[in-house]
Formats: structure tokens, sequence, C-alpha cells
């Protein structure tokens, strides 16, 4: 378990490096976080109409999150902001390896927590030239949109590799 406001602040400071800015604030995420999954049914947003997600009253920051295996996702071109919660850390790396997670055009962040802690990680594929290439955080091409079978042809025998706090 860890408190909202903490796994914000890891969030943030996380991408506080991005080179084009931080488009996301506190404020944005006690207002529009939505939890998908079971174990945080207290952080969900009842829908009503339609357009993007936002709560009527925001969140403090002290609610518990629960759950081992989560993913911070922010989508500013669809606007949202979920917090996925995955069964197992394999159903986590299958998301970030699809076309859906971190090669996904409109995702902005994906921040991975592992047991409450934050999960950095990195990417890894065979180049053309047979030698193993490394996906930076910053800056992707994000234009490209990736099916699944250009995905495997454009950046074949992907992994994820953990890194250290």
């Amino acid at each position: 378990m860890i408190l909202l406001r903490d796994l914000t602040a890891h969030v943030l400071q996380h991408v506080s490096d991005d080179p084009e800015g931080v488009g996301v604030s506190v404020g944005d995420i006690y207002a529009c976080l939505d939890a998908q999954g079971d174990q945080n049914p207290h952080l969900k947003i009842r829908r009503v109409g339609r357009g993007p997600l936002r709560r009527e009253q925001p969140l403090s920051g002290d609610e518990e999150v629960h759950g081992e295996y989560l993913l911070f996702v922010w989508c500013p071109h669809d606007q949202f902001i979920h917090l996925d919660e995955y069964k197992s850390k394999e159903g986590l790396e299958k998301i970030l390896l699809s076309a859906s997670g971190a090669f996904c055009p409109f995702l902005t962040y994906l921040v991975p927590f592992v047991k409450g802690k934050l999960a950095p990680f990195r990417i890894s594929f065979r180049g053309n030239d047979g030698r193993i290439e490394y996906r930076p955080k910053y800056p992707w091409d994000k234009w490209p949109q990736y099916g699944p079978d250009a995905l495997d042809q454009v950046f074949p025998n992907r992994k994820i590799e953990w890194l250290a706090v």
C-alpha cells in the first residue's frame, strides 16, 4: 500500500526531466485520476455524460492505493489519467511492451509501481544490425502508430529491463 500523495510525488519526480516540460500536475492527478481494476474502487470516477473524466471534489492525497503491480498512465490526447492494476509483473511487462503501452503514440507517461515502489524501466530490442538497442525515456518518436505486426518488425525481441531506483 502507498498513499496517493506519495505515488503522485514519485510520478512527478520521475518525469521531471522531460525536455518538453511536465504537462501534468498534482492538481490534475487529484482531479482526474481514475482507477482501473478491482483493488481501488475508492479511486474510480463514476462516468456521467461524455467528455474528459473529472471529479466534482478532487482527491486529497491521503487515499490509500492498493495493488502490487500498478501503472500510472497519462494520456493528454484522450484527456485521461489512469492508475491501471495488473495481476502479475508479467502482465505489467506485456502491456509496457505492446502497441497499447510504451509504443502507443498517444500516451505521454507510463510510470510503473511494483509493491508500492516506483519501478523505472527501459526497453531493449535488436536493431537492424543485430546489436541490442535501447528505447530512450525521452524523446521518443511518438508519431508512428505501430500495430502489433509492425511493432514486431520495427522493434524485434523487445524486453523490459527494470532499473534500480
